[in-house]
């Protein structure tokens, strides 16, 4: 993930692992972009294919919560981290016009 310029790794992924499966439920932007280091082989599931393929009913929906929460989750943690990067400002700058920390 790129936030103001820096890169996060967020995850190594291996055999068997998978990423991008909360775009099969929302309709929202990806949260963070994939890079591979060395060879891969990827099978991609569009949100057709996932449409397509039989589910139970409960079970797919059980899946939407699911993804529609940790979204919620990612950007509540996303607006912390922001409030806390505004906070670290005022406090530092508070901190540099203070006469006792000289």
């Amino acid at each position: 993930r790129t936030q103001d310029g820096h890169e996060t790794d967020l995850a190594t992924l291996g055999p068997d692992d998978f990423f991008g499966e909360m775009a099969l439920f929302e309709d929202r932007p990806r949260s963070a972009t994939a890079q591979a280091v060395g060879e891969v082989e990827l099978r991609v599931v569009t949100k057709e294919n996932y449409e397509l393929m039989q589910c139970d009913p409960v079970l797919r929906k059980l899946l939407s919560t699911l993804a529609a929460r940790l979204r919620s989750m990612d950007d509540a943690f996303e607006r912390l981290n922001l409030e806390s990067d505004s906070r670290r400002e005022f406090v530092s700058s508070r901190m540099l016009h203070n006469s006792w920390l000289t």
